[in-house]
């Protein structure tokens, strides 16, 4: 029995899941049984235990992050299969550098483009958001900047448009960006979503572009609101009427 405890994500189509207490695990008969897809970095099977996000592309790529801010873990980087999770490879662009930051050392989330498949985005630590239109080869940091157009740290989750022309970013205390992925400094920054201190998500709606809704935390993992946005994050109010929750801790 493999621990599936405290899943993260799961790619529908070729039904895989990732999960920070076992790893990236595959179902080839639609979820009755599992098996575990194992991440090897030059021929050694590394620790799969902190595979914090999953997604997958529109031609069958998976992408798979490593270690974020909230498990931690002390590994590296992005890896991909095009084998559907046969085997995998560690992107040269995400490994350990011999010098300078380490832009990958938390992968706290990671979601393809709905249409285009060499189009992905990762929320980091160190690099905040960064995306690749090229697959993983490269990958750009300047995407949502500060005032002093420097790229913002800290990214925590992110969201495409249901018509994938503009990408959604949250950053760590709730901060919330939206627009352009495609050039330097393309995402405008919108204010707070609301008080959040760690973890928090959003979901774009998959039928209007411009709604948007954040899960918030009060620290600690604890569930604090839930928010929604009808115009592409200019303003936000909460659920009316707010959900029901029965469980106090927010692990999405």
């Amino acid at each position: 029995h493999y621990p599936l405890r405290r899943q993260r994500q799961m790619c529908i189509r070729d039904r895989a899941a990732a999960s920070v207490s076992g790893g990236v695990f595959i179902s080839t008969n639609s979820g009755n049984t599992w098996t575990r897809s194992w991440l090897t970095k030059a021929g050694i099977t590394i620790a799969t235990n902190v595979v914090s996000c999953l997604t997958q592309t529109t031609d069958g790529a998976l992408y798979a992050g490593l270690a974020s801010r909230f498990e931690g873990g002390g590994i590296t980087g992005v890896y991909k299969s095009s084998d559907r999770g046969a085997s995998w490879a560690l992107l040269a662009s995400t490994d350990l550098p011999s010098t300078g930051p380490n832009y990958f050392n938390q992968v706290n989330h990671i979601i393809a483009h709905p249409t285009k498949a060499n189009v992905v985005a990762a929320a980091t630590g160190n690099g905040g958001l960064q995306v690749s239109l090229d697959g993983g080869t490269t990958w750009n940091k300047k995407i949502a900047c500060n005032g002093a157009g420097l790229g913002v740290s800290n990214c925590i989750t992110l969201d495409w448009s249901s018509d994938g022309f503009e990408l959604y970013a949250g950053f760590n205390g709730g901060l919330f960006y939206s627009g352009d992925y495609t050039t330097d400094c393309g995402l405008t920054g919108r204010g707070l979503v609301g008080p959040s201190r760690g973890r928090w998500v959003l979901a774009a709606s998959p039928n209007n572009s411009l709604t948007v809704y954040a899960a918030l935390s009060n620290g600690g993992g604890g569930y604090g609101d839930i928010k929604v946005t009808y115009d592409g994050g200019v303003n936000w109010a909460s659920l009316n009427p707010p959900m029901p929750v029965s469980y106090t801790h927010l692990r999405a």
